[in-house]
Parts: structure tokens; sequence; C-alpha cells
């Protein structure tokens, strides 16, 4: 086999692969040329705006640095452009075969033609398959090729490989760059000339300004008083950029723009920043119109409302800066201290229980009393020029506000004196400082006077062992408690009768508000006249007074008005026994609930009892189901103990207290009897030693054991064990029981309770007789004066 050449390609087919390969070249330098273009004009625009643009909003123009950043960022990306991306690809070499790929691709009527006759046609380089063992052959196939390529490659569209719309909008871009940079050469050629002074030569000349500012001064804002409508204003001038305020007052800064020969900003702006590190901003309002060629632009609001620290302001206006004004903190006046001369009145001194006078601290809720005169002293740390002060009701503001003033006191001229007068309800008083330089203090300082009204003496009173109905010998013990807030005057008994007859009985004030009396009726029928008869009612009520004299009315207290019916000694025997047989009848319900508590326990005890034996039998005589539902059946028992329990300690609970209000009813009872002077000792002594001391005894003793019982089986029963506990409190309770039973059978029962009703009976039918017999008595008196 011999070695023979390729031939070489037809030479439109050769044309054509020049084409595309010139004109992949020229996209590439096409694209390098508009990307340098981009990235200048970009550079020139971005570093122009950020060189211009914060100076219209009134910055200082930008370091020589960062346009030295900007220069070389230009420099490095036109470099990258053509040494890194463009270069490489321009100096690269294109194969034939490539080129075929991409027309083969781009168009399909081709058929693989193309790609053929290259790869026929080129020598591959280092390669066996150059050797061809039939050139003829070969030489027929590659005319054969080139020839069906004549008309193929007639139709070819080499443009139609590249995308040609990244160029056409990088075109446009640089276009509208170009223009809008010619249009502004136009439209702007100084400004276009100062910037590529700036950018290219590095020049440091600044930007030209278009407004003009100066400041005038900060307003200083009073404090106002509650329902003031307008405050006083004063403007104090900066010198050597400084200007002194008060601290905590409420300042306005005050700056003018020139308004003639430059331009009047829209908005000026005030950038401060605080001695603690705070920073902020704060737009100035436009003030009226301009004045003699000045425009005045004011700030009102923060960082100036409220000032407590030095502040180093800036005030920008469109292009134009206003630096170096400082606002420099000077103590306001200060209150260091308040005081209260208080002079009280008469009533308070009338039980030498305090000075005529005395001064105090004041102090937030310091109540002074009623119709005190009040002196309101206060020291400051500042000369002042003078004091200016409101007083007003806590309730209810004056529709007119009305400022008084005085002047400062003692040596140094830092304290001050203002007479409040007779305080008769609470007042607000406020003040407001000025010092010798004109400065007021922070803020209204406020005092609110808390007056405490002289209260009415309370009293609270009943009758200890007297009920409803009394008998015209009877003590009446009252006891309670008469307290007023600055000492009594008097304390007496209203008493009043049916019959419109009123007797007052003088009491003597008590030190320890605990009041303790006894009125007997009976003497007061044998040494003042009160008498009483049977069938009235007497209403009973203690008042007491106190030594309030600011005003006509006198401060008198009274408590409830206790209504009491006379009757004669065997009604109200009969009342009391009646009271007896129902003390008895708690009594044997009490012991009904406690003989259903003794059962319980007692089917308690024999359930626990029977539940721990039939526990013990299933023992190894059932099989696993049924030892399961043994003891599912044992749970439930458990918890049913644990539940009757619970339920006898709280019926046992609740016995002892009725229990203990059934002695205390008998003690009542033996009282009224002792207190009425009724003649019945045996009564007495049977309700005291075989009624009230048993119960008192029963449950002191009997009756704790029993609590204790079972408060012991309802932890036994918690814990699965209560058999013992069980018969224990049985046992208790049976003992309370027998106890009970005693005790029942000292009171009244319902037999001698019949003798009672039949006594009643027999004395009403006496006294209707009697009554009877006085009418006919008054008929004949009136016949006999008719005639």
């Amino acid at each position: 086999m011999s070695r023979q050449n390729t031939k070489s390609l037809a030479p439109n087919v050769a044309e054509a692969l020049r084409e595309v390969r010139s004109m992949l070249r020229r996209y590439i330098a096409i694209q390098s040329l508009l990307s340098i273009a981009c990235i200048i004009l970009f550079f020139f625009w971005a570093g122009g705006c950020l060189d211009y643009l914060p100076v219209t909003m009134g910055a200082s123009e930008t370091p020589r640095w960062l346009r030295v950043g900007l220069l070389s960022s230009m420099v490095v990306g036109t470099g990258y452009v053509l040494f890194v991306w463009a270069a490489p690809r321009l100096m690269a070499r294109i194969h034939d075969r490539s080129i075929a790929l991409m027309l083969e691709k781009k168009h399909p009527h081709l058929e693989n033609h193309l790609l053929t006759a290259v790869e026929l046609t080129e020598e591959p380089e280092g390669s066996d398959f150059a050797l061809v063992s039939n050139p003829e052959a070969y030489a027929k196939m590659l005319e054969r090729v080139h020839a069906g390529l004549d008309d193929r490659t007639q139709r070819l569209d080499t443009a139609s490989l590249f995308d040609w719309r990244p160029i056409w909008a990088g075109m446009l871009s640089v276009f509208l760059s170009l223009a809008i940079t010619g249009f502004a050469c136009l439209a702007m050629p100084d400004w276009m000339l100062h910037w590529s002074k700036r950018l290219f030569a590095l020049s440091e000349t600044p930007w030209p300004r278009r407004a003009e500012l100066r400041i005038d001064g900060v307003q200083i804002q009073l404090p106002t008083f509650t329902g003031q409508l307008t405050a006083d204003r004063r403007l104090l001038g900066f010198r050597n950029g400084v200007v002194r305020v008060a601290g905590g007052s409420t300042a306005q800064l005050q700056v003018a723009a020139e308004a003639e020969t430059k331009v009047v900003p829209e908005i000026c702006t005030v950038f401060y920043r605080q001695t603690d590190g705070t920073r902020g901003r704060a737009n100035m309002r436009r003030l009226g119109r301009p004045e003699e060629g000045w425009q005045t632009f004011v700030l009102d609001g923060p960082p100036l409302d409220g000032i407590s620290q030095t502040t180093d302001l800036r005030v920008i206006g469109l292009d134009a800066s206003l630096t170096g004004m400082q606002l420099e903190v000077t103590p306001s006046p200060l209150v260091k201290s308040t005081k209260l001369e208080l002079v009280y009145p008469e009533y308070l001194l009338s039980n030498l229980t305090r000075a005529a006078s005395e001064t105090v601290e004041f102090r937030n809720g310091l109540l002074i009393p009623e119709g005190t005169h009040v002196y309101l002293v206060g020291e400051t740390g500042s000369i002042l020029s003078s004091v200016d002060y409101v007083i007003q009701s806590s309730e209810q503001q004056a529709a007119e506000l009305k400022i008084d003033q005085v002047p400062p006191s003692g040596e140094e001229l830092s304290q001050f004196r203002i007479d409040l007068g007779p305080l008769r309800e609470s007042k607000i008083v406020e003040l407001r400082l000025i010092d010798q330089y004109g400065l007021s203090s922070e803020q209204v300082t406020r005092y609110l006077l808390s007056v405490q009204p002289d209260e009415i003496p309370l009293v609270e009173s009943k009758l200890a062992g007297i009920g409803n109905a009394i008998t015209t010998k009877a003590l009446l013990p009252i006891r309670g408690s008469v307290q007023d807030d600055h000492g009594l005057k008097t304390v007496q008994v209203d008493m009043q009768a049916s019959d419109e007859s009123k007797f007052i009985v003088e009491v003597a004030p008590p030190e320890d508000m605990e009041l303790s009396t006894d009125v007997d009726l009976q003497m007061l029928a044998e040494e003042q006249g009160f008498a009483l008869k049977e069938g009235e009612t007497l209403g009973l009520q203690v008042s007491a007074s106190d030594f309030f004299d600011l005003d006509k009315d006198v401060h008198l207290g009274q408590g409830q008005t206790k209504q009491l019916n006379i009757v004669s000694d065997d009604e109200l025997l009969v009342l009391l026994d009646r009271k007896e047989l129902e003390l008895r009848q708690r009594i044997e319900q009490i012991m009904l609930e406690l003989e259903q508590l003794k059962s319980s326990l007692q089917q308690l005890s024999t359930k626990s009892n029977a539940a721990r034996m039939s526990g013990r039998a299933a023992v190894g005589t059932v099989s696993w189901a049924a030892a399961q539902d043994t003891d599912d059946e044992e749970e439930r028992r458990a918890r049913m103990l644990v539940l009757r329990s619970q339920q006898a300690v709280l019926q046992g609970d609740k016995s002892q207290q009725e229990l203990s209000g059934v002695a205390a009813n008998v003690e009542n009872l033996r009282q009224q009897l002792a207190n009425n002077r009724i003649d019945s000792y045996d009564r007495q002594q049977r309700l005291r030693e075989k009624v009230y001391s048993p119960l008192q005894d029963l449950l002191a003793s009997e009756y704790e054991r029993l609590a204790s019982d079972l408060a012991a089986l309802q932890k036994a029963a918690i814990a699965g064990r209560s058999t013992n506990e069980a018969l224990a409190a049985e046992s208790s309770a049976a003992e309370v029981l027998a106890k009970l039973a005693q005790i029942k059978e000292n009171m009244l029962d319902i037999e001698s309770f019949n003798e009672i009703i039949d006594l009643v009976r027999s004395l009403l039918e006496d006294q209707e007789k009697l009554l009877n017999e006085t009418e006919e008595e008054q008929r004949k008196r009136i016949l006999q004066f008719l005639q």
C-alpha cells in the first residue's frame, strides 16, 4: 500500500469556510470594542454621580483616593477585556472541521457532504489513516462529494450561524450612552469639564454651590402649665458656634436661606450627634415667606425637644451646609427640697394629740387634714428671678388659667414660699422656676396636695346575750366598736319607745375604740322615769360625734338600729323554751346523722375484712383470667373504701360545726335569762352545767378523738388497709352518741313544751279579758263626760 496526499477542497467550499472564519473574528472584535466602551462610559458616569450627587445634598466632595480607585478600575476593566478575553479568542486556530460541523448543524440540507469533504481533504497528521490503499478510488469518491456540494453550497447563509442580538443591544447601549454624553457636553459643558478634571486629572477643585444658609439662633420654649394655650419663647444666639440652653427645655433651631441670588432649598435637614454617640437627622420646616431676602426654616422637634446633653448640629439645604454648631446644656433650675408648713384648725387640737403647727417634708401620698392652712416652701440650687405658680382643683381644673408669681426669698435668692390658704379639698400646685439668666426649669413641677376629709365616726354595735324580746327590767349589754380619725367628742345610746318617748344614755368615749356598756332599763325606770310597758316596742341605736367644727353640720355617726319587743317574764320564758326545743331537735338530727355515720363505719370495717379474706381465698384456686377479674374487683372495692372514708370525714366535720353552733345558742339562752333578770336559777344552772358544759367537753374530748380516727381511716383507706381504723372510728362515734343522748335528756322534750303552750294560752285569755274590761271602763267614762 502506497502513501498518497489528499486533494484540496473545491473553491466554493473553501470560500464558505473562509467567510465563516472571518465573520467569527469580526464578531469577537466588535464584542470586545463594545465591552470596552461600556466599561469606560459606566465608570465615567457612575463616578460622576458618586462624586456630585452627595454634594447636591449638602455633603462634602469625595476624597482623592476614591477617584483614584475609579480611574484604576476603568483601566483594569479595559485591560481585562483586551488581553484576557479578546486576544486569546482572536489568536486561536479555527479548524475547517469545526466550521463544517457548525454549518452541518445549522443547514441540514448538506446531509453531511460538507463534513465528509473536509475530512477527506484534510490529511490527519501523525495518523496511519494518511495512507490510502486505492488512490484512484479515493480521488473519484472525493470528486463525487465535491460535485454534490456545488448546489448545496450555493444556498449557505453563513451569517445565520451567529446570534447578533447581543451585538445590536451593545451597539444600542453604547450609542445611547454616547448620545447622552454628547448631550451633556452641550447642555452642561461646565459640569462635564469639571468632572473630567476631577476624574482624569485628579483635580481638587470643589463643586460650585447653588444655595446659601445662615444661622439665626435657638428659640427656647418655656414649659406650659396645665390648661395654658400658648407658650412663651426666647431666641438665643450662637456665640463662637455655641449656645447654652437649660437641660430638659424645648428648643427651636432657626436658620435662614438666601432668597435673592441663590436657590431656596425646599427642605433643610439637621444632622445631630450627642455626647453619648447618638446620631440622627430631622427635617426643618419652612416658616412663612421670605423677609428681607431671607427665607426662615425652623426645627422644633427631636432632638431639640427636651435637651438633656450637649449636641453637635449640622444643617444641610440643597448643596449648602452649616457646620460647627453646638448646643451646650446648662443645669436648669431644679427644686432640691420641698416642705409644707401646716397650721392645723381648732377641731384637730381639741383632743390635744398634736401641735398647733408643724413643718413636714413633702412626699407623694401625704394626706393633709381638712381645713389645714398650708404654706409650700421650696429650695433650689440656682439663683432665681421669679417663681410662677398655678393652683387648680384636683378634680376639675379651672376654666380660666390664673398664673401667679412670687419673688425669691433667702439670702442667696434660692428659696420661695407660697401661701396656699386653708385647704378644704385636694389641690394641684404647678411651679415654673425662672433663673437669673431667664432659663426655665426643664418642666413644670407638679405637686398634688391630697386633703383628707374629716370622717364621720364609724359605729358598729350589737346586743350580747339579748334577743328580739326583752322584759321591762332587762339589762342590755351593748358591745362593738366606735372609731374616728381625729378623736371622739360624744358617744350615746338613743332609745325610743313606741309611744314616742325618748331617752339618751351618755357613754364615755372609749380610748381603745372598743365599745362595752350596759343599759339597765330597771334603773332608768327608777331614776330617770323612762318606764316601758309590756307590748311596746323599743328602738335602740348607738351614735357618736367628733370635734369637727368647720361646717354647721355635725359629724354624727350612727350604728344599726335594733328593734326590741317588750314582753312579760312568762312570755319570754315561752319563747326561750321554744328555742330550746328547737335546739333539742337539732341535736336529735345530729344524732341521726352520726348514727348513719356509725353504720357506714361498721360497713366499712365489715367489707374491708371480707374483701381481705376473699382475696386470700382466691389465691391458687382460679385461672389467670379469673385472677385478672378478681384484681379489677379489688381495685373497685379499694376506690369505694376511699370514697366512703372521705364522706365520713366530711360528715364528721359538718356535725362538729353544728354542735358548736348548738352550744353557742344554749349559752345565749342562758345569758338572755340572766340579762332579762328572770328568777330561773335552776333553769340557768341546768343549761350551763347539764347542756352547755357537757357539749363543750364533748367537742374537746370525744369528738376530737372521733375526728382523729376519721382522718386516720381516710389515710388507711388510701393505703389499702382500713379495718382497724374503721373499728376505732366506729367506737369513737358510739361514745359521741352516748354523750349526746345524755345531753339531750337534760333538755326540754315535747311533753313539757305542751305544758308551755297551755300556759301561753291561759296568759293570752287573761290578757284579752283585761283588754275588754279596759275598753268597757273607757266607754263608761266617755258617756259620763258627755252627760
